[in-house]
């Protein structure tokens, strides 16, 4: 009895080792296959578009599409910094007006086009944190919702 005990354990080992290096590979794939796509992480440092995307979150950014429409939630360079703000409004000369869901005004400054870096693709809440324990060997940057 006790070895078939043992047996079973060493079985289910076995498989979930399996399914550990199963999990590896395609997180690995995963991650190529979004650099490949345009599609970059950050780390979101701020609650601006809380709750929708809360202080702590992964975020991912589509780098290839950069033709936003009101109501997208588009990330933009302002000087060495990226922001992530949803798309409020359009100027007349093509200027993107911007603001954080939890901020109570738009944000001060028009957007121009060429500072659009990317769109909202998803997030993961509270990964952020995990990931800054190991930043130093992952590729990822910081993002900040102001």
């Amino acid at each position: 009895m006790e070895q078939s005990t043992g047996n079973r354990i060493r079985g289910y080992r076995k498989i979930i080792g399996k399914v550990t290096d199963i999990l590896l590979i395609a997180l690995i794939m995963a991650i190529i296959l979004s650099f490949v796509a345009g599609i970059r992480p950050y780390i979101v440092l701020s609650g601006s578009m809380e709750p929708m995307i809360p202080t702590g979150s992964l975020i991912w950014i589509n780098t290839r599409d950069t033709a936003v429409k009101e109501g997208d939630i588009a990330a933009y360079r302002t000087g060495d910094i990226l922001v992530t703000h949803r798309i409020v409004g359009i100027t007349e000369d093509g200027r993107y007006i911007t603001k954080g869901d939890n901020n109570e005004t738009a944000d001060a400054s028009p957007v121009p086009s060429e500072n659009i870096a990317g769109t909202y693709v998803m997030h993961v809440p509270a990964m952020g944190y995990a990931i800054s324990a190991v930043r130093s060997i992952l590729p990822i940057d910081r993002i900040r919702l102001k």
